[in-house]
């Protein structure tokens, strides 16, 4: 099966990368990190420094002062700046740096199209340094455009003029905007013939993303390793493809001893799984959503290439955990998916250290720790909500009012979405729980403060003894709203608060706000959800015409179950390394503490009733 790929993701904080300024002769970093333990100048002292002085000093200082201005969140100071090197007698790598500077500001605006349009009037860097950062600057902006195809031309160009942790991080955009790429588009990039750096990044895409199987991809890895050795690509191989390559015995025990044995995971290094126990409960109020698991589980095994492991279904409602856990084993199980109720979960860590690679369809409670073997992943609310306020302090945002429904769910959401949001330095202004429809418009009213609004008029009214002219006004002290709640309660509250002008403050929300489409009481509305769900995987069209729920609220435990089946020949890679990463059908998956596998989500708008994807931006 086709590994999944979602949405790009971008950071375009204000922070600007890759300008340098001409100093003493030689080309100096101008956003290299500073490790003096010394204060540091600020922007405003920078340009009033640099208006005593003269040229060139006070270009350097100037060009200092940008980044000091984009390291601290000050725009206007970084155009001031910029300003006052209109005024000099620059020389033409001072003229060009000066460009970029500008050009710089156009992105932390967000004027991403006019940065491209200006990129593309400028003459030829003078310096290698220079044409290094235009490229990145250039590939920046088609990236935050949501144009992985231009960005990773810019990028391959430019990966032999970098290096350190820059290099590498070009490495990643690389890999990301490559993965961007719908799969026929990227086969026909890797055409017969095909040379240069940018022919062998092609061609290790389409064999990593549109690979049948674990074994095909490893296959076709080897095959095109003889091709391109000594690229530039062979060098710097992206993470996850890393694991692919051959490494000596001495390698591969020091690997176990150090990524695998930190995430206290076992592997059978010399064979594919061969028995895999599904332990899931088959009758009771879970038994709707292991059907959809296990049903997303077999499609993605019937569409594996090479040869399948055997599946063992063992109900634990029937024997309980620890009796379906030793049946498994006794039936030669070397991989276990399950359990997937909490309780059972929390029972199954009590047994001590698992004898075989576990992977628990749920969540341990915060602060319990998972006994060796045990990897734990899920479709936890309190991923969504994270993931919100992520998103929302990266748009630059700030100050927000929390809409939730009464729901267990949307409690849980709501605390983990407050936690985090408190931890980046945002502000909750107010968080209504909306209990009903009935009374949901007066709860909203009172959040905006429009009631208040309203009385006071009505007091001038009578004080006056005639009706002045009255706008409604909502509270101006929220730059956003955040909704926790399911598709038929966000498509009621949206109309709402279209109604009582809030169209300038965006609405964020997690995959339970949306269906599937005609949700056009909805438009408007930002929200992250699956790969799954968002960017029509072949899989799940093959599954929708078998199973309609594929397309209901059950729609990505269908996906849980595709990422579920592939994980099992993918845990050694997510547990090499700390930059291990695998696209899959429920988001963009790594390991992180304690065994919990991490989902980075998709993000979208909707627009006319659809969704529409979004760049992602990451912190």
């Amino acid at each position: 099966m086709a590994l999944q790929r979602r949405g790009h993701s971008i950071t375009l904080k204000l922070a600007p990368f890759f300008i340098f300024a001409l100093c003493c002769g030689h080309m100096t970093p101008l956003f290299a990190a500073d490790n003096s333990s010394e204060a540091q100048p600020t922007a405003a002292s920078l340009i009033a420094e640099a208006r005593k002085g003269s040229y060139p000093q006070s270009a350097v200082l100037l060009l200092k002062a940008v980044r000091t201005a984009f390291d601290a969140a000050q725009p206007s100071q970084a155009v001031t700046a910029t300003k006052l090197l209109r005024t000099l007698p620059l020389n033409n790598a001072d003229e060009y740096a000066t460009n970029l500077a500008e050009i710089e500001t156009e992105m932390v605006a967000k004027r991403y199209q006019t940065a491209i349009k200006r990129l593309e009037q400028l003459a030829l860097a003078p310096t290698p340094n220079l044409r290094r950062d235009t490229g990145v600057l250039r590939a920046t902006a088609f990236e935050a455009l949501a144009q992985p195809l231009p960005a990773a031309r810019e990028r391959i160009a430019i990966a032999e003029l970098l290096a350190g942790s820059q290099r590498q991080d070009n490495v990643t955009h690389i890999w990301r905007d490559l993965g961007d790429l719908p799969l026929p588009a990227l086969a026909d990039l890797d055409r017969p013939g095909s040379a240069g750096a940018f022919g062998a990044w092609v061609a290790l895409a389409n064999l990593h993303y549109g690979a049948r199987s674990a074994e095909d991809r490893v296959k076709r890895f080897n095959a095109w390793s003889k091709r391109w050795k000594g690229t530039v690509a062979a060098l710097d191989l992206p993470v996850d493809v890393r694991a692919l390559a051959p490494t000596t015995d001495s390698q591969q025990e020091a690997s176990l001893s150090t990524s695998n044995r930190e995430h206290n995971i076992t592997f059978e290094a010399d064979r594919n799984v061969r028995t895999i126990a599904l332990l899931l409960p088959m009758t009771g109020p879970l038994s709707a959503a292991t059907r959809a698991v296990g049903d997303g589980f077999m499609a993605a095994l019937l569409n594996a290439s090479g040869p399948r492991p055997h599946v063992l279904f063992i109900d634990t409602t029937e024997r309980g955990i620890d009796a379906a856990y030793r049946q498994a084993i006794n039936h030669g199980a070397d991989f276990i998916v399950g359990p997937l109720d909490k309780q059972e979960l929390a029972t199954l860590n009590t047994l001590g250290n698992l004898a075989v690679p576990t992977l628990a369809l749920n969540y341990l409670a915060p602060g319990i720790t998972g006994t060796a073997n045990l990897v734990q992943f899920g479709l936890a609310p309190e991923d969504d909500a994270r993931e919100v306020a992520e998103r929302v302090f990266a748009d630059n945002h700030h100050a927000v009012l929390v809409l939730a429904m009464r729901a267990d769910w949307a409690s849980r959401a709501s605390a983990a979405f407050s936690e985090r949001w408190s931890h980046l330095g945002g502000k909750i202004v107010d968080e209504i729980s909306i209990a009903s429809q009935s009374e949901m418009e007066k709860q909203i009213k009172n959040a905006l403060l429009i009631t208040e609004a309203q009385s006071r008029s009505a007091a001038l009214s009578q004080a006056l003894g005639f009706n002045p002219e009255y706008h409604e006004r909502h509270r101006h002290d929220i730059d956003a709203i955040v909704l926790f709640a399911k598709s038929g309660l966000a498509r009621a509250i949206n109309p709402i608060l279209k109604y009582h002008f809030v169209t300038e403050v965006p609405v964020y929300a997690t995959s339970h706000a949306y269906g599937d489409a005609g949700e056009s009481d909805l438009n408007g509305v930002l929200f992250c959800d699956t790969p799954w769900h968002l960017q029509g995987d072949p899989l799940r069209a093959q599954l929708r015409s078998a199973f309609p729920k594929v397309s209901g609220e059950l729609g990505n435990l269908y996906a849980l179950g595709v990422d579920a089946f592939n994980l099992q020949s993918q845990l050694k890679t997510l547990a090499s390394g700390a930059n291990a990463r695998i696209n899959g059908a429920t988001g963009i998956l790594s390991m992180g503490e304690s065994n919990r596998i991490v989902r980075e989500l998709s993000w979208a708008s909707i627009v006319n009733g659809s969704a529409r994807l979004l760049p992602n931006t990451t912190q």
